[in-house]
């Protein structure tokens, strides 16, 4: 209420009207002389703080101020995550901003969340908000950077020592130590040291060479490595200069160390080594409890937390070195109290030795120079030292073919340092053109020295612009890759040399191979099974067009579906993204084969029928047999076929119809005796099918595989075909060009063709078998009791079976009248609003079978309806009236509730038993005589209540009623819970079910202890 231009009393006076007096705000603003609003004002203040005029009466001023000043809290709208912990546990195996999302998700299921994106964009933004070394996320144990600090430390004889710094990924807890140099041999020494600090062994342990000088450069050093990791089970990773992804970092955790720790050594002065690990200690122990800033807790309990249950365990010794250690190397100290700035470094690179020791001569007072005689020399010499300037005398290219420039110049280390070529005169245009291309500045022999050294010191500024450019673009870099490294997504970066520079956690998963063997390599020399395939092409497009694709790959070694695409990078190269689709696309797979194999079946049998058809209007049997073999062959997707009439006088099988086949083929097996050993004669010998999967592999037809081979026969099958009454007509034949068995439900089908195939030799018998053809082919479509109707592709009406045309008689409607009508908008226009219409709609939009149970009004009847779509557009339809079943379940609930009921009020106990003898029923009048819950009773409980001397006997009659399904009449005693025993007459008949299946027994049983005492 600022700046309030009322009194509290015309404040209360507002109130009383409106709450007492009920006047509108026009009508107290009239009465009061004041505004609309400021009348709706503090009627809603009032109102937001719940006072009335029974509460604002009694006031004083300052409290009623003090109350309508007092605003309401409004809740948060969203719960926010604890993204401090959630960035913490994606360091462990197994988690990513999905499974944080869905626990974020389940731990909130009452409350407003944030979506997926939402979520995951709030958590980047929070990342970006912490320092630069918390923001990459390591998995818990993996790693441990290490290195020395770039600077040494002086003591008071001299010389200098080098600090080790060690730094745990995920938790980022720190170790330091003092060595006497910066050799392999300490940084294993020092390494050991660490190990044993943090009380386990992680997978990985990579040595920071951001700064020029990597420890492991010599043979033996590898060799000393690669025993220290054998012994601890660890693996370590050079962090190389050129190497961004590693690279980054390991700068950044080292370095963020040492700044911390040489902040207070600086200023300080030592005698000793020991003096400096004395006071490290102090600066560790603060370092790792101090307080994260933007995260909950410290380096220690974040160890304690994440890192230590991950690493490995020690070995039982410490590491031992092999051979005496050498001496420890002199080292350069930078320290407040020494002057002056390192040199910068220059190599030389010039055959003429003369030349050589002028310009060592020459640039010996201001910089560090190395001198080689030849390229490789030079180059080797560059990489190790990392100048800010090579001067190269030599030609280019050399005569052995070696050209220094392009050798630097695709080095990632060397790619920024300055080029300065040295050349003699006389060179025509053409030459010197090609000679100073890509060079950074040139000067002709002879020269001046006091320009060459001005030329120096501004390629030397060059160098250092570039190699900060570069740093900052690896920074940039660096981030980018850690937010790919949470994403689920596999994601690789590749350079246009195809060298892989990058790649996250999810694609190390997806290649199934280890990290630091995959960075650095040709990526078609590791996966060239992805050679001469879609992925080869797709992505060479993306390299050669710079623009993005994406498709779907198949690995059949692991079987698995992999959705890829490529996008060019800025910088050059690729990033590529696969994602497993495997479970969806095998998901698609099962519901399109069940779409498949039902279309296939009812397109097979829709050709049956459709074959039966046209089978009738053929006057002779041999067109009609040609016709049978043509639809096998094509729905078992054979190549060729024959049929066979088997002829009992002569024994012989005659082909009657073939495809496919050469005369000389026909020839030879024209005419076959029954018992011969070829595929037919076995078929027809046996009475069974008999399947060549391969006639190379069979050997009983090695005499026969020339001619085979000519006619392109591999495999086949014969069915043999006999009559109704079991006497053998002939062979039905399909052959295979390739390797082939047939599936079970095609050669069902197959059956059913080989039925037509009989039916049409029955007619050489005479017009019985005709008449049996044609009853065969009413019999599939007519035998079923269920209506069959089949619609095109426009819905309207083409066929009806039998059962439907009855169907429809009985509601008086012709079914020929509805061929050519459509389904709901003519026939049966008041089904399109029902649950019928319904799934009429929704199986011809999917394209999926739909079944329902619909009541239809204008028939007065319960209908068992299925949709079935069929290739085309078309539909089957198949009707059941299930009107009967409808009103029997009825009738049997009203039944069984019309029994309950008379159970429920019978004064007599009334049971049911099991055929085992449990009691699966007992009415209402148990508890009231025995009081005992009827629960207590089921099964075999009742036994309990009946008295000892009874229970025998009338167990055994109750077993041999149940045995009998006779009846049952016994009296027993059973106890009441007051210890009171009464006499009950029993007496129960079997039960049977509707189908006339023994169900238990159901008996009532009367209490006649009264009757009793009064005839005594």
């Amino acid at each position: 209420m600022r700046n309030s231009a009322i009194s509290p009393d015309k404040i209360k006076e507002i109130l009383r009207l409106k709450t007492v007096m009920r006047l509108s705000h026009e009508q107290i603003a009239q009465t009061l002389g004041l505004s609309k609003g400021v009348v709706g004002k503090y009627v809603k203040l009032a109102k937001n703080a719940g006072l009335d005029w029974p509460a604002v009466q009694p006031m004083g001023n300052a409290e009623l101020k003090q109350r309508l000043q007092g605003r309401r809290r409004q809740p948060l709208r969203y719960v926010t995550p604890d993204y401090g912990r959630i960035h913490f546990r994606l360091s462990r195996d197994g988690n990513t901003l999905r499974t944080e999302w869905e626990r974020y998700q389940a731990d909130h299921a009452e409350q407003k969340i944030y979506r997926y994106t939402q979520f995951c964009e709030h958590y980047h933004s929070f990342v970006l908000r912490l320092g630069r070394s918390l923001r990459q996320v390591f998995r818990c144990g993996e790693k441990i950077f290490s290195g020395f600090t770039e600077t040494a430390v002086p003591v008071g004889d001299g010389s200098c020592a080098h600090i080790f710094l060690a730094v745990i990924g995920a938790s980022r807890l720190a170790f330091a130590c003092v060595a006497a140099a910066d050799t392999a041999d300490d940084w294993i020494r020092c390494a050991i040291r660490a190990l044993h600090f943090y009380g386990g062994v992680p997978r990985f342990i990579v040595s920071d060479g951001s700064h020029g000088m990597t420890p492991i450069d010599a043979a033996r050093d590898n060799e000393l490595v690669l025993s220290f990791a054998r012994h601890y089970g660890t693996s370590v990773m050079p962090s190389m200069p050129q190497d961004v992804g590693q690279r980054a970092p390991a700068v950044l955790l080292i370095r963020f160390v040492e700044r911390w720790i040489l902040r207070e050594l600086r200023l300080r002065q030592f005698a000793t080594a020991a003096q400096i690990e004395a006071a490290l200690q102090p600066c560790l122990e603060r370092l790792n409890h101090r307080p994260f800033r933007q995260l909950s807790g410290n380096r220690a309990t974040a160890f304690a937390e994440l890192d230590q249950p991950a690493l490995s365990s020690l070995p039982a010794q410490p590491y031992e070195f092999p051979g005496p250690l050498p001496r420890p190397l002199p080292a350069k100290a930078l320290h407040p109290a020494v002057k002056g700035k390192p040199k910068a470094k220059i190599v030389v690179a010039e055959s003429d030795a003369g030349t050589r020791t002028y310009l060592e001569q020459l640039f010996g007072k201001e910089h560090e120079v190395i001198s080689a005689p030849n390229g490789p020399l030079a180059l080797q010499a560059a990489i190790e030292h990392r100048p800010e300037l090579v001067l190269s005398g030599l030609p280019r290219p050399e005569p052995g073919g070696f050209d220094l420039l392009d050798a630097l110049r695709a080095e990632t280390s060397t790619s920024a340092t300055a080029f300065v070529l040295l050349f003699s005169r006389p060179i025509d245009n053409a030459d010197e053109e090609g000679l100073l291309a890509a060079v950074d500045d040139w000067l002709p022999k002879p020269f001046n020295g006091r320009e060459l050294l001005s030329k120096a010191r501004g390629m030397c500024a060059l160098t250092r612009s570039r190699r900060e450019a570069q740093r900052s673009d690896d920074r940039l870099s660096a981030g980018r890759l850690t937010i790919l490294d949470g994403l689920s997504e596999g994601f690789m970066a590749v350079d246009f040399g195809w060298r892989i520079t990058y790649l996250n956690a999810a694609a190390e998963m997806l290649s199934r191979l280890p990290r630091a063997y995959l960075v650095n390599r040709n990526f078609w020399e590791v996966f060239y099974t992805l050679k001469g395939t879609l992925a080869e092409f797709e992505y060479h497009r993306a390299m050669s067009s710079r623009m993005p694709v994406r498709f779907e790959y198949y690995d059949a070694h692991y079987q698995a579906w992999t959705e890829m695409s490529a996008s060019p990078m800025e910088e050059g190269g690729l990033l590529l993204c696969a994602n497993d689709i495997t479970d969806r696309k095998r998901a698609q797979e099962v519901l399109q084969g069940a779409e498949a194999r039902l279309s296939a079946e009812l397109q097979a049998m829709s050709q049956l029928q459709l074959l039966g058809i046209r089978l009738l209007d053929v006057p002779d049997f041999a067109p009609a047999l040609q016709e049978v073999l043509s639809a096998a062959i094509s729905m078992l997707g054979a190549a060729m076929g024959t049929i066979q009439l088997y002829s009992p006088q002569t024994q012989t099988l005659e082909i009657v119809a073939q495809l496919g086949f050469s005369e000389e083929f026909l020839a030879h097996f024209q005419s076959l005796k029954r018992d011969e050993n070829t595929a037919s004669g076995r078929a027809a010998t046996h009475g069974k099918r008999i399947i060549v999967q391969d006639a190379y592999l069979d050997p009983s037809f090695a005499a026969s595989r020339p001619l085979l081979a000519s006619a392109g026969v591999r495999a086949w099958q014969s069915t043999p075909l006999f009559s109704r009454d079991g006497k053998l007509l002939g062979v039905l034949s399909t052959h295979f060009r390739e390797p082939h068995y047939p599936l079970d439900r095609k050669l069902r089908m197959l059956d059913l063709y080989a039925r037509k195939a009989v039916s049409i030799i029955e007619r050489l018998h005479g017009e019985v078998g005709l008449r049996e053809q044609q009853e065969f082919f009413g019999m599939i479509l007519n035998s079923t009791i269920d209506g069959l109707m089949t619609l095109d592709a426009e819905s309207r009406f083409t066929y009806f079976n039998v059962a439907a045309r009855n169907m429809l008689a009985e509601q008086g409607i012709n079914a020929d009248s509805l061929i050519g009508k459509q389904y709901l908008t003519e026939a049966f226009r008041e089904a399109r609003d029902d649950e019928s219409g319904l799934a009429f709609l929704r199986a011809t939009r999917e394209r999926v079978p739909v079944e329902v149970e619909n009541y239809y009004v204008p028939f007065d009847r319960w209908y068992l309806i299925r949709f079935f779509p069929m290739n085309g557009n078309g539909m089957v339809i198949a009707v059941q009236d299930i009107t009967e079943r409808r009103r029997a379940v009825e009738a049997l609930r009203e039944s069984e509730t019309r029994f309950r009921a008379l159970a429920e009020a019978s004064p007599g106990l009334i049971w049911q038993v099991d055929p085992k003898g449990n009691a699966v029923y007992l009415n209402p009048r148990f508890r009231e005589l025995l009081g005992v819950p009827l629960k207590d009773l089921m099964g075999t409980a009742w036994h309990k209540v009946i008295h000892l001397q009874d229970l025998p006997s009338y167990v055994a009659a109750l077993d041999e009623a149940i045995r009998q399904h006779g009846r049952l009449r016994h009296r027993v005693r059973v106890k009441r819970t007051d210890g009171e025993w009464r006499w009950l007459e029993t007496n129960a008949l079997p039960w049977f079910t509707s189908e006339g299946e023994y169900a238990g027994h159901v008996g009532i049983s009367i209490d006649i202890s009264d009757a009793l005492e009064t005839a005594r």
